[in-house]
């Protein structure tokens, strides 16, 4: 995908920080910043919108490195994990979803817990 898709982007906006948070904090967050992020994405022009969910997780794994958070959380906005080269398994949730979203594609972020898991 080419950069550039992501428009009106505050940088210092970017970055929710979210110290001693439980799971249905992180939930409710992770949310609403897919949900205000969509707004702000544009979808390529010249790329098939029916193939998003492949061509956005391709983008997501090619660009972002996985790195994973103990502790505080850090949820990023699609332009802030870009920007960032990294993110957690909320951020890329966030960019993939709004790259979807973007394209016109109906989206649900859906979340697993495991039994034994307490987090």
């Amino acid at each position: 995908m080419p950069s550039g898709y992501i428009q009106d982007a505050p940088y210092t906006r970017a970055l929710v920080w979210q110290p001693d948070a439980d799971n249905a904090d992180l939930v409710r967050l992770t949310a609403r910043a897919a949900r205000s992020a969509w707004p702000r994405i544009v979808w390529p022009d010249g790329l098939p919108r029916e193939d998003a969910a492949r061509i956005a997780h391709a983008y997501a794994r090619d660009v972002v490195q996985y790195v994973k958070e103990d502790g505080d959380q850090l949820i990023r906005m699609p332009w802030r994990t870009v920007a960032d080269g990294r993110g957690d398994c909320k951020s890329l949730a966030v960019l993939v979803a709004a790259l979807c979203a973007a394209a016109g594609r109906s989206v649900a972020l859906r979340y697993v817990a495991y039994p034994g898991e307490d987090w």
